[in-house]
């Protein structure tokens, strides 16, 4: 695979600087031998929909496996739920899961559980009939209805209270709903999806949510891994990004500069995909010419900044060796065999060095 004219200033950089090769890159080198140049391998992802597929594209979401769980479950009607930190792309996945299977032509409904207000989510869920209560002056469809032969999203149903859970529950186990200030029930027909930047596991055991419903809706997990864990998709995603929002304020084709790309690279990415979404709508309203410096995505960062400086060589060496440890350990969800394998040393030698680092084991 070639490397992008950025791509090639930022190796260079690396290089000039004897930092190390993210392996994203050192996996991409390839060396002639006495036979001549080696064939380039086809590229074997397909080609996804910026427009559905926005926050999933990426190889690092590849190669988890969340794709092929997507494809394997969007033909199905069984409830799935997507964990992942905010920002992450859990909408987009659960869209993404509805456009894939056979009621994509229906409704698409969000329920922001965040919002719902606990003496009005009986209405806001099931809805009313006319006179159910003073000011009920018509009947009303309510969010869960609205779905019927679509998909509905209880999004961020940690936020939920015990009581709504319960409602939530009849509707689970029922398939139907009673609207307030009627008898009768009307069957539902919509594939339920619910998303949780918490571990629901943990808020059971707290009590604060209903193991039952939890048995309901977790039949088939989904985690999406955040930002900082991806960093090889960071290129894809921020062109992606770049483009769009560059097409959308009539501006020419633009490009990030080395500096800007390594910026990206190094940030923790709180805010993970959002994050890196809302930067480069900055950027491209801010930049003054094509190319995107690192200022223009709010990133204060000295273009020689040397983080190593007053430091002795010893310390040098040792916030090195922890910095790449801390980092591939996140990168790999803290396994120990991948992480040594990336690092190139045994697993002995990175228990040794975790040990005098003070990093601690992973649980």
């Amino acid at each position: 695979m070639k490397f992008t004219e950025i791509e090639i200033e930022i190796l260079v950089d690396l290089l000039r600087e004897g930092s190390p090769l993210p392996r994203v890159y050192k996996d991409r080198i390839v060396f002639e031998d006495d036979y001549g140049e080696a064939d380039e391998e086809p590229d074997s992802q397909q080609p996804l929909s910026s427009e559905n597929l926005m926050g999933l594209i990426g190889s690092d979401l590849k190669k988890t496996g969340l794709f092929d769980q997507i494809r394997k479950i969007a033909h199905s009607d069984i409830p799935v739920l997507i964990e992942g930190e905010k920002g992450t792309g859990k909408r987009l996945a659960a869209r993404t899961i509805h456009e894939m299977g056979p009621r994509a032509g229906g409704p698409f409904i969000i329920v922001d559980c965040g919002s719902l207000s606990e003496a009005l989510a009986e209405t806001q869920l099931s809805g009313h009939d006319r006179g159910a209560f003073t000011g009920a002056v018509a009947e009303k469809e309510g969010l869960i209805e609205m779905a019927q032969k679509g998909t509905i999203v209880f999004q961020d149903v940690d936020a939920l209270t015990l009581r709504t859970q319960t409602l939530m529950l009849r509707f689970l186990e029922t398939k139907s709903i009673v609207r307030l200030g009627s008898n009768q029930l009307k069957s539902i027909d919509a594939r339920v999806i619910v998303t949780s930047h918490r571990d629901l596991k943990a808020a059971v055991k707290e009590g604060c949510f209903r193991d039952d419903l939890y048995f309901h809706i977790s039949s088939i997990t989904l985690s999406i891994p955040p930002l900082r864990a991806r960093l090889e998709d960071i290129p894809a995603l921020a062109k992606l990004f770049l483009q769009e929002y560059a097409k959308q304020n009539n501006k020419r084709t633009m490009v990030f500069s080395s500096e800007a790309m390594r910026a990206l690279w190094q940030h923790n990415w709180p805010g993970n995909v959002i994050e890196l979404e809302n930067r480069i709508k900055r950027a491209v309203v801010l930049a003054m010419g094509r190319k995107v410096i690192p200022t223009d995505l709010g990133f204060d960062i000295p273009k020689h900044q040397n983080k190593y400086a007053g430091m002795s060589l010893r310390d040098a060496r040792e916030k090195m060796e922890k910095d790449m440890i801390l980092h591939t350990l996140s990168r790999h969800h803290n396994n120990i065999t991948r992480t040594a394998e990336d690092l190139g040393i045994s697993r002995p030698t990175l228990y040794e060095l975790m040990e005098k680092l003070d990093i601690p084991k992973p649980k």
